[in-house]
């Protein structure tokens, strides 16, 4: 398995990277900042799940998931932010998989491996 995360804190790619790796076995987590984005945009039907900061300089979470909806790329994709407003969250609901509120804590890893095995059945 393959995960993408962009972030544009380096603090929270670490974090990040540590609960995943407790949580998903065998599997490769590329942790990138929203610069080196386009460096990646050419590879995502290769990663099985992104995880995607919302506020970000250089590019914003909103505008990865919009060119992930134009591009049709099938990805388990997931964002991940301290934004949770109820009108972000009813905005991105028809266009991600799960919304995950930062700081990540051992329980949202687990919902998160559990909504993507599920996913991952009705492919």
């Amino acid at each position: 398995m393959k995960i993408l995360h962009i972030d544009d804190s380096n603090l929270s790619l670490k974090m990040l990277r540590v609960l995943l790796e407790s949580h998903f076995e065998n599997t490769e987590i590329i942790s990138i900042k929203p610069d080196k984005y386009k460096e990646h945009k050419a590879k995502f039907k290769k990663y099985d799940m992104i995880i995607i900061d919302l506020t970000m300089p250089v590019i914003s979470g909103f505008e990865i998931i919009e060119d992930l909806k134009k591009e049709n790329i099938d990805i388990f994709k997931v964002v991940y932010s301290s934004n949770v407003q109820n009108i972000v969250k009813k905005r991105l609901s028809k266009d991600i998989n799960l919304f995950l509120e930062k700081p990540a804590n051992k329980e949202q890893i687990k919902l998160l491996k559990r909504m993507y095995e599920l996913w991952k059945e009705k492919k």
